[in-house]
């Protein structure tokens, strides 16, 4: 017995060594430049968690998780992998403590830099909150905020159920329900938000609370609009639904119009030899080919079917995206419409106008959730830079006509850089969705369905060069203050900013009713007074009485 004390003393010595020279050694993550508060954090972190915390190197592939190449290049003074609410309760104790910035992780799917990795100061990763648990009577399913929702339904889909989560397997449940959520069951079931029937939340004190309708009215509220100022959820639990195979997939179609469009702003390549000039002409002519044998539509036509789809309330199964989107190496411009419905119905009449139309590919077909996220997955690549930017509209067929030649004219004046892919992604925010934000005493966005349906854009460019940030985000930028004014101009302006698509510069919380924003504003101050939550997470959208300062530009991280 004596014998097995000595041995077991000497091992806790040898631990305590170790530890103690681990936390004199310098930092191997480069942050020389993070400050004494963050570099004190992270050395009370790594004494009181040991292994959860990553001062010496980065955890393994963590860079290469994150969607976006802005975010991969963000440095942290350390990484932090809870493994439990109290885990993420204690640490923020201490990042409070010590007044270091912060960033909570959960898929690494924003595009921002600095959104959920925080520059030379500590990211709290939730990989490891990564539980699903079903329910015995099947309603509600747990998950932890670090799962990803491809990891949700394959659990869920052998049973003939599944949550309303992520369009992409790798988006995590975190970032995506507090940002809203549009699934492919949305028009049915409304967004990932109102489908919360209770948040496991780490609040500001760094107390630790379940927050549903009947227990905590006022952050159930907040936490469905408010984003990450209300606290650090660990754990959605929710609702669950019966769901079996569903049709559809992807649609591409040509358009005639172009050059014509082109044409009419001046767009015109004079001769000089080059390949790219050979390429713009054959594509050209292969397009031309193609129209005459009948497989083409124009904007118009495409923009009265999203218009006819939006005035429909017959099938609340269908759920249309549509993408006009520019392709670099066939220099050409296309559609790509995402059609899916809620039942293994081949060709139902919710979309016939769509399959009426020519393509010139498609990949409809009767499948299941995962195989429906597996397709988005291959055709939305990570690791490159990404330009995003939202705004909100009424839907009007002259006004897209209008949208798509501001999209053609900007796109244009910056097709050369390297790894360009431009999209012009367009959803319809049915009434039936928005009747679904009364649920559970209604949410924090303000919309009422008098102002439905509501077309949703999102200007996403992808490309790789650092070099070609500038240039890129000037013209995403040129582009969005176009289209609000052009919106204005035509009376069809709307408020609202999606969290999930915005960027930096974009104040989400000025989108929301001015009743619910100062709702917003009198519940932080009652349960987070000193506003940590948004005071020490920079890289968030921040909820304050004006525009924060530091989100005018996109530098500011």
């Amino acid at each position: 017995m004596g014998l097995r004390l000595m041995r077991l003393g000497i091992c806790w010595s040898l631990v305590h060594v170790a530890l103690s020279l681990q936390l004199q050694q310098q930092p191997l993550i480069q942050g020389g430049n993070a400050s004494n508060e963050c570099q004190n954090a992270c050395t009370s972190l790594l004494r009181t968690f040991g292994a959860k915390t990553h001062y010496l190197s980065l955890p393994q592939g963590f860079s290469e998780t994150y969607f976006s190449q802005q975010q991969r290049e963000v440095v942290p003074a350390c990484v932090f992998l809870p493994a439990s609410a109290e885990d993420v309760s204690q640490a923020l104790r201490s990042i409070k403590e010590h007044q270091c910035h912060f960033a909570v992780k959960s898929g690494g799917h924003a595009m921002s830099a600095g959104a959920s990795n925080a520059p030379q100061g500590i990211t709290i990763d939730l990989r490891h909150l990564n539980h699903i648990e079903l329910a015995d009577d099947q309603l509600t399913t747990s998950v932890g905020a670090g799962t990803r929702w491809g990891e949700v339904y394959r659990r869920l889909e052998p049973l003939n159920l599944t949550a309303v989560g992520g369009r992409d397997s790798q988006i995590g449940a975190g970032g995506f329900v507090l940002g809203g959520g549009i699934s492919f069951t949305s028009r049915k079931r409304g967004w990932a938000f109102d489908n919360v029937k209770n948040f496991e939340v780490v609040l500001a004190n760094g107390s630790i609370s379940n927050i549903s309708q009947t227990s905590h009215p006022d952050l159930y509220f907040a936490l469905r609009g408010g984003g990450s100022n209300f606290g650090i959820v660990t754990r959605f639990d929710l609702e669950t639904h019966q769901q079996g195979l569903f049709w559809g997939g992807h649609k591409f179609y040509l358009l005639s119009d172009i050059a014509e469009r082109k044409k009419s702003m001046d767009i015109e390549y004079p001769f000089n030899g080059t390949p790219r000039w050979f390429a713009q002409k054959f594509s050209t002519w292969a397009v031309q080919a193609a129209c005459r044998l009948g497989y083409c539509s124009t904007v118009n036509e495409i923009s009265q079917m999203l218009e006819s789809y939006s005035r429909g309330d017959s099938d609340p199964s269908g759920q249309i995206i549509l993408s006009f989107a520019f392709v670099p190496i066939i220099d050409v411009y296309l559609v790509c419409v995402n059609l899916m419905h809620g039942r293994p119905e081949p060709y139902p009449p919710v979309f016939k106008e769509f399959e009426a139309a020519k393509n010139i590919y498609s990949t409809t077909r009767i499948t299941k959730m995962t195989g429906v996220v597996a397709e988005v997955d291959w055709m939305n690549k990570i690791g490159y830079r990404q330009s995003w930017a939202t705004a909100t509209f009424k839907i009007s067929v002259p006004f897209l006509s209008k949208l798509v030649d501001i999209f053609i004219a900007e796109t244009d004046t910056i097709k050369q850089v390297d790894g360009f892919l431009p999209s012009l992604i367009l959803q319809i925010i049915t009434k039936d969705e928005i009747s679904a934000f009364r649920k559970h005493g209604g949410n924090a966005l303000g919309i009422s369905e008098d102002e439905g349906p509501l077309l949703l854009l999102n200007d996403a460019i992808r490309y790789s060069d650092p070099a070609d940030d500038e240039k890129v985000h000037n013209a995403n930028d040129r582009f969005m203050n176009r289209a609000v004014a052009l919106a204005k101009e035509m009376g069809l302006d709307h408020r609202y900013i999606y969290q999930n698509y915005a960027n930096q510069t974009q104040d989400v919380f000025a989108g929301l009713s001015p009743e619910n924003k100062k709702r917003l504003l009198q519940i932080q101050k009652r349960h987070d007074p000193e506003r940590v939550l948004s005071r020490l997470q920079p890289g968030a959208f921040r909820l304050q009485e004006s525009a924060d300062s530091t989100m005018k530009g996109r530098s500011s991280l």
